[in-house]
Order: C-alpha cells, then structure tokens, then sequence
C-alpha cells in the first residue's frame, strides 16, 4: 500500500487496524470476592472457602494451585458466575502458624496470588454422648468412674467440674 500525503487518513486507518488486534481482552485481571485467607483451625479440621469472580460466567473454568499440601481446590459456579473452592486442612499439621498462597488463573485472564494465613490451634475435645447421667441409690454409693481419651495420642486430656459431689 502507498501512502500519499494528500490523504493522511489513510494512514490513520491503516494504523488504526493494525492497533485494534492488540487491544483485545487477554490477560485482564481476575475480580474475586476475596483477596486474601486468614483462618484459624483446631489440629485434625478443615474448612471450605467459596471465592467467586465478578465478572467471570461459569463457563470460563477457573483453576487454583498451591505448592502446600494442606490447601487443595475444587471448581464450582455459583448465581451464574465462576467460583472455586479453596479447602483449608490442619489434619496433618502440627499448632502453629503456616502461611501459604493459592495461585488462581483462567484463560485469558492474568494469574493471581491470593495469601493464606492458617494458624493451627490444640484439638478440641468432644464428647459423645456430651452430657452423662448416674444412677446411684444411696445405700450402694459406688464410685463411679468416666474415662475420656483423646483422638489424637499425645494430647492431655483435663476434666473439671463446679459440682462440689463431682470430683
């Protein structure tokens, strides 16, 4: 194509075509709903976290990775939109604080780091049945004894009581 100076337009428009390729969507930047975890989880549990991208139509598959092996994902779509579940797990994690990223990406979309602050507390103790009933007639006054155990082997386990008749 020649260009002439007698038409400059021309040389607008063919610019101008050339350009338009380079002002496509690609790599435009995710919108979650959440941009960053902070938990806190007795030893042994987990927790689900749905994150949804505004924006982002259930089709549009989003994937999440993790170089910690105590966060794992699952895709999902919620009211339309792409959403993805982050789970959080300390069931094989020591107390403490852990600090993480899940890297999250769709195509045509610019990949993402979203942090994850996990502190791991003490398990909880549950009892099952959570309350205990005696039976004692007052002649035979035996003792009565419950043992509880822990789940986890290691963990001490402390029984109190205000009763002054439950020691």
């Amino acid at each position: 194509m020649q260009l002439s100076a007698h038409h400059p337009w021309l040389l607008w428009v063919a610019v101008g075509v050339g350009l338009s390729g380079c002002l496509r969507r690609d790599n435009a930047p995710l919108k979650p709903d959440v941009t960053s975890l902070d938990l806190t989880l007795a030893q042994g549990d987990s927790e689900s976290i749905e994150i949804a991208f505004a924006g982002l139509s259930s089709s549009v598959a989003v994937t999440g990775t993790s170089d910690e092996e105590w966060l794992s994902f699952e895709s999902s779509a919620r009211d339309g939109r792409s959403a993805m579940t982050v789970v959080v797990s300390a069931a094989a994690l020591d107390q403490g604080s852990f600090m993480g990223q899940v890297m999250l990406s769709a195509p045509g979309h610019m990949s993402m780091a979203v942090p994850v602050g996990l502190t791991v507390t003490p398990p909880e103790l549950r009892f099952d049945p959570t309350t205990f009933t005696f039976e004692v007639r007052q002649e035979e006054l035996a003792d009565r004894e419950v043992i509880a155990r822990s789940t986890l082997a290691g963990t001490p386990v402390v029984l109190r009581s205000d009763a002054a008749w439950l020691t």
